[in-house]
């Protein structure tokens, strides 16, 4: 069985080989007449028994206690099990042979996952039919063959929320510098609002309400994606039709009143942008959201000539840049890692042997660097700063002072070290790129004797 790409997002868990995708999948669960329905099936009737059904349970991974009891899960960890497992066996069915049932996994993780889920999902993954070899995030794989001079902000869609991620490439290695999550810009916000818009021009053309019964709403949900890659009629409309039976109902909408509809969230997502921590140099997304109804015309529109959107990405594009890279990715096999960097493609060896390792627990992350004994708080980061033969420390939305030799960064509760020009770079007892760790020594490169050292502080 070849190597295959396991991609964690909620709007459709993605099952890939080296040449097609085996088995997609959304995060649904519906506990129905004492069975259990996962993925489409249990979406295609979620309206209809909506208490029974569950789609947060991806996005909100965790071992607390469910808030409402279902079937026999305990919390959402239960049911990630378990669609895992829907996942791995599903591909078998019917095929005369195993084409998708266990087997060895590559996988690329949500850049929304904190230390918490991740320490989770590889719990779930030990116990699942797959044998993972590596996770990676999925920000840097998606876009690995994308990065270039200058960072770049990756856009992708879930189920329930949007991702921005600062794409860079330091050293030959790209790697994320920051995330911004969005909950509510998801799919799940979004297609409600198409559903609430079509039910309105139902209501509004044919005196019907598709809503007002769950039967038909479930037609409504599981008829939009439809009915939104149609061809347009004359003046730019779309022809909806509901057969009940003992009637047919009519409606025309246009895609300016859908590309409307959307556009107040398209705005909040233009000022997400706006609010980056530091300037980009392009934007890149994923196909999940150029799929959206006006989405690539409002960027056209809505982006400054300082920030470029290319062509979309594609699954295929992840899952080929993760295969390609394999072997730096399964360096260890015997060991489960969480990878942050990839090399970038085409660029030659890192002069220094790079490994990836798992990230720092609570007890390794630091909360301040000692400078000529002083200790400085890290807080949100720190800039080092260089004046003739002085070093001093700056907070990281400070005004430069001196010569700028890096930069410590935080994110998803880590910190980075960022150097500017190759003056600055974390000392590490084993050679890998990584988040900075309490015991870690910050070098200058000019010759400095200056100490510098990350340590953790601990109250009481």
């Amino acid at each position: 069985m070849s190597l295959r790409v396991l991609e964690l997002n909620d709007q459709g868990l993605s099952l890939s080989d080296g040449e097609q995708e085996l088995v997609r999948s959304p995060a649904f669960v519906l506990a129905e007449n004492g069975r259990l329905l996962f993925g489409e099936e249990a979406a295609g009737r979620s309206r209809i028994n909506p208490v029974d059904c569950n789609n947060r349970f991806w996005y909100e991974l965790n071992m607390d206690p469910l808030n409402r009891p279902l079937a026999h899960f305990r919390h959402h960890a239960d049911i990630a099990h378990a669609h895992l497992q829907h996942l791995a066996q599903s591909g078998a069915d019917g095929a005369g042979e195993d084409r998708a049932s266990g087997g060895e996994v590559i996988v690329a993780v949500p850049p929304s996952f904190d230390r918490e889920q991740l320490r989770v999902l590889a719990a779930i993954l030990d116990h699942s039919d797959f044998t993972p070899l590596a996770m990676v995030d999925a920000s840097v794989a998606q876009a690995a063959a994308r990065a270039g001079e200058g960072p770049v902000v990756l856009l992708d869609m879930q189920l329930h929320q949007m991702l921005l991620s600062v794409i860079a490439v330091e050293d030959g290695m790209v790697l994320r510098r920051h995330r911004v999550r969005m909950p509510g810009l998801g799919w799940d916000h979004l297609g409600n609002a198409l559903m609430q818009l079509l039910t309105d021009t139902f209501i509004r053309q044919s005196r019907f309400n598709p809503q007002h019964n769950a039967e038909w709403e479930q037609y409504l949900f599981n008829a939009l994606p439809g009915w939104l890659q149609q061809e347009a009629g004359p003046d730019d409309t779309l022809s909806l039709e509901i057969d009940t039976g003992s009637s047919v109902y009519r409606a025309e909408l246009t895609r300016t009143a859908i590309h409307a509809r959307l556009r107040s969230d398209y705005e909040r997502l233009l000022q997400h942008l706006e609010d980056l921590p530091e300037p980009v140099a392009g934007l890149l997304y994923t196909e999940r959201c150029a799929g959206l109804p006006g989405f690539r015309s409002f960027l056209q529109s809505a982006l400054p000539e300082s920030l470029p959107a290319g062509e979309p990405l594609g699954r295929r594009q992840l899952v080929d840049n993760c295969l390609q890279a394999q072997d730096f990715l399964i360096a260890e096999p015997d060991a489960l890692h969480y990878i942050t960097a990839l090399p970038q493609p085409g660029s030659t060896e890192p002069a220094v042997e790079v490994q990836s390792v798992p990230a720092p627990t609570d007890d390794e992350v630091p909360t301040h660097l000692l400078l000529a004994g002083q200790a400085r708080p890290l807080g949100r980061g720190l800039l080092l700063c260089q004046s003739g033969r002085e070093l001093c420390l700056l907070p990281v939305d400070a005004e430069v002072q001196g010569r700028l030799l890096g930069k410590i960064l935080a994110a998803d509760g880590q910190f980075h070290v960022q150097a500017e020009n190759g003056a600055l770079r974390l000392e590490t007892d084993d050679n890998t790129q990584r988040a900075a760790r309490a015991g870690d020594r910050l070098l200058v490169e000019d010759g400095s004797d200056a100490a510098m050292q990350l340590i953790r502080v601990h109250n009481g």
